[in-house]
């Protein structure tokens, strides 16, 4: 795709967002683009970027946009990890205190240990003898799907 094709279709998705507003499909689209900037032409990406940190719904993070932001605009890299204050790992990311962590009820399973005292093959004939079977069995699965 040429730069002004790029160009164009961004500025048809800039035009869609400010006229029809955002939903989730398309939130989920422009996360997919932000995934590589050097697709995105740099006069839409702040404006793309806006729209994307702004998006009201829940927030998807994308560690492109992270970076981009911590490096480039630090007012909106804030806004950004406010959406995140009440998820696990936000002081890690983005160096913010957590408000209200969500908190999962974790139900531990007890996995019971089983002990097997009965010999598998009495001797090593039967294990032949059961190795033989079961590549017998195999073979003659494959024979009957071809």
């Amino acid at each position: 795709m040429s730069d002004n094709e790029s160009s164009h279709e961004f500025l048809s998705l800039l035009n869609q967002i400010t006229n029809d507003g955002m939903d989730r499909s398309l939130y989920e689209k422009i996360a997919c683009e932000f995934t590589n900037f050097k697709n995105i032409p740099s006069s839409y990406l702040l404006s793309l970027l806006k729209h994307f940190v702004r998006f009201e719904d829940e927030p998807l993070y994308v560690n492109e946009i992270r970076n981009y932001l911590k490096e480039n605009d630090h007012e909106l890299f804030i806004e950004y990890g406010n959406k995140f204050k009440n998820c696990k790992g936000c002081f890690e990311v983005f160096g913010i205190q957590p408000e209200n962590l969500k908190e999962y009820d974790f139900v531990k399973v007890e996995r019971e240990k089983k002990e097997c005292n009965e010999k598998v093959y009495s001797n090593l004939k039967d294990r032949r003898n059961g190795d033989r079977k079961i590549k017998k069995q195999a073979k003659l699965l494959a024979a009957e799907k071809i």
